[in-house]
């Protein structure tokens, strides 16, 4: 029974917001529903009663979350892109992966540039499986690496590569534009390098040209920012050997004497083309999971078939899969008639 007459309480007052009932014909908007708090107390108005718990990830998004984070465990942010982020007053030594830094000279110009050229090929690599596989060879979480700075004493650089298993350094005019080669440090006094007394105190370090100064010919063999042009052992229809293959070339050498194979195949008579056999992956060392060919046939590029300047012709590596039947040290090492 409705009535006209004014209430005996007073005039009647609009309902409370909380109060409204959402009209019928679809589900009320989830900010307009009122959470019910525990029984003997009213909600503080800065308290969220949840409805329901947080349904828990799914396993096959959980392992896609772990999968996208990288052999290093943690979200794959760009290299080059947190080289963007250093500010200006950063040290000479820069880290791109556990294990592995780049060394910038004192008073170079080009130094940012640098160390943002060579993160871009360093992030190139870590797309494939082979690259991520290799740089966490230089982790020194793997133990058994050789260091600078190792040890309960210091060395000369007073424990500044004490985490470090590799260091990538530019090359200016009048040095070997590609190479790579040992180094026990650089003195803390002087900023010098200067080397270790035997092999276990001695990283690799691979001199590249700082192509932020230009290009660099020799012989009509042109490095560029893209890669070489004019290479003798470049494929008829490649226009470049792009620089992450470059880069990829030396990563291999590098492993070479991490691993202590460096200082097995030391022994053999033609122990330079030995080692390009492994680096390369050319006669013996086709099918060498660290190989310049295993990389190029992650990334869909034609083999590798020969090396001119060590005198290698391997055709058959044009035909081989790379990336399976892959040859063990072993035997390699039993083909070479070497010991290990």
């Amino acid at each position: 029974m409705s009535s006209d007459r004014p209430h005996p309480r007073g005039p009647e007052r609009p309902p409370h917001p909380a109060t409204v009932v959402q009209p019928s014909g679809r589900p009320p908007h989830p900010a307009t529903v009122v959470q019910r708090a525990p029984a003997g107390r009213p909600p503080h108005a800065a308290t969220v009663w949840p409805s329901r718990p947080a349904h828990p990830a799914h396993p096959a998004a959980v392992a896609q979350t772990r999968a996208a984070q990288g052999p290093f465990g943690r979200a794959p942010q760009p290299i080059a892109q947190r080289a963007q982020e250093v500010p200006k007053e950063r040290p000479l030594l820069h880290r791109l992966t556990p294990g592995v830094a780049v060394l910038l000279l004192k008073d170079m110009k080009s130094g940012d540039d640098f160390v943002k050229f060579i993160g871009v090929q360093i992030d190139k690599i870590l797309e494939t499986e082979v690259g991520k596989e290799i740089l966490a060879e230089f982790n020194p979480k793997n133990g058994g690496l050789p260091e600078v700075d190792g040890g309960k004493e210091e060395g000369k650089s007073k424990g500044k590569y004490a985490d470090i298993r590799l260091v990538i350094c530019p090359v200016e005019k009048g040095g070997t534009p590609l190479h790579t080669r040992t180094f026990g440090g650089t003195d803390a006094g002087t900023g010098k390098p200067y080397f270790g007394s035997n092999a276990s105190e001695q990283i690799p370090r691979i001199d590249i040209w700082d192509v932020n100064l230009g290009n660099f010919d020799k012989a009509g063999r042109v490095i560029t920012k893209n890669g070489i042009e004019g290479h003798p052992d470049k494929p008829k229809d490649d226009p470049v050997w792009p620089f992450d293959v470059v880069m990829f070339h030396e990563l291999c050498h590098a492993y070479l004497h991490v691993s202590g194979i460096n200082a097995a195949i030391a022994k053999h008579a033609r122990y330079g083309v030995v080692e390009e056999y492994f680096v390369t992956g050319l006669a013996e060392g086709i099918g060498w999971r660290y190989s310049e060919n295993t990389y190029r046939g992650q990334i869909k590029m034609k083999a590798r078939t020969n090396y001119q300047e060590q005198g290698i012709k391997s055709p058959e590596a044009g035909e081989f899969v790379w990336g399976k039947n892959n040859k063990s040290k072993a035997e390699i090492f039993k083909a070479l008639g070497l010991d290990g």
